[in-house]
């Protein structure tokens, strides 16, 4: 997450600020960064620190001897749980780090902005299902691709070519997966914001496409020449992620700095060209 690390009471303060995200949000129990997955004997939060060095503003008298080698907080005191049991969980960065922001804002330098729509963009190389998709784009505050243009299906299909099929490995090596999907199984595709894909700007299926031919079809991919196309959410396909940020740019006394705002989305472009007569060439016309 960013460079972030699972967050763990080292000091009141943060005890306190992890009780009231406790509070707020209805936690029981929160996972915290304090473990003995190295040594059974030696519990130590993540950063180092020994257990036993945060007992003045936390109880540890009901951390046991055991199997069970992670910790949850809970009402002011630490529990040890086994590893793979499920809780909430918070990311904590210490604000005094110091942070490159590449130009998307994120750490992550992955992450590369496109000026033809303000927006960035980060190619996964890893195939993954469509849903696994969506729920990495989210993790890294940023969203499975959304085409809003022609234009935008351009830039998609060019930071695919960067790829070429035989250095793929997925079901399906040149298509990938993008932010649509048939929400009732009946035909009608949204965006994952919502949006009908004829009203988010860009609808240019493939040839005989949306087919739903293996029955179960209600997920969204392109193929290699910017063409939407329907594949079980089952199938595993490379995927892009997207940011809506742009650089603002503001003037200081001392010296121009650079920040990240997101935008409502707003036709970006000033030469967008309408549909080609002949949609299913094998290049993409825009």
């Amino acid at each position: 997450m960013e460079g972030a690390i699972l967050a763990s009471p080292l000091n009141e303060t943060l005890k306190d600020a992890l009780d009231a995200y406790s509070e707020a949000y209805d936690i029981d129990q929160l996972y915290v960064g304090i473990h003995a997955t190295i040594s059974s004997q030696i519990w130590h939060s993540i950063e180092g620190i020994p257990l036993e060095n945060l007992a003045n503003h936390l109880n540890i008298s009901q951390i046991e001897s055991g199997y069970r080698s992670c910790a949850v907080m809970r009402a002011g005191s630490v529990i040890n749980v086994g590893c793979q049991e499920m809780f909430p969980y918070i990311c904590y960065k210490s604000d005094n780090v110091s942070r490159n922001l590449a130009s998307c804002g994120t750490t992550d330098t992955a992450y590369q902005l496109d000026m033809r729509t303000g927006n960035c963009y980060k190619f996964h190389a890893e195939a993954k299902s469509w849903v696994e998709a969506y729920e990495i784009c989210f993790a890294e505050q940023a969203y499975l691709a959304i085409i809003n243009s022609y234009a935008e299906a351009r830039i998609l299909a060019d930071i695919f070519a960067n790829y070429p099929s035989f250095t793929i490995h997925a079901d399906h090596p040149n298509t990938m997966s993008i932010g649509i999907i048939d929400w009732q199984h009946n035909r009608d595709w949204y965006t994952i914001h919502g949006e009908s894909i004829k009203d988010a700007g860009y609808s240019s299926w493939s040839m005989g496409e949306p087919s739903n031919s293996d029955g179960d079809e209600y997920c969204g991919t392109i193929f290699r020449n910017g063409h939407l196309n329907d594949e079980p959410c089952s199938k595993r396909n490379v995927f892009i992620c997207e940011k809506d940020v742009i650089l603002v740019q503001k003037e200081d006394s001392t010296e121009n700095l650079y920040t990240t705002e997101s935008e409502s989305r707003e036709n970006l472009y000033t030469t967008e060209s309408e549909p080609s007569q002949n949609l299913y060439t094998t290049e993409l016309e825009i």
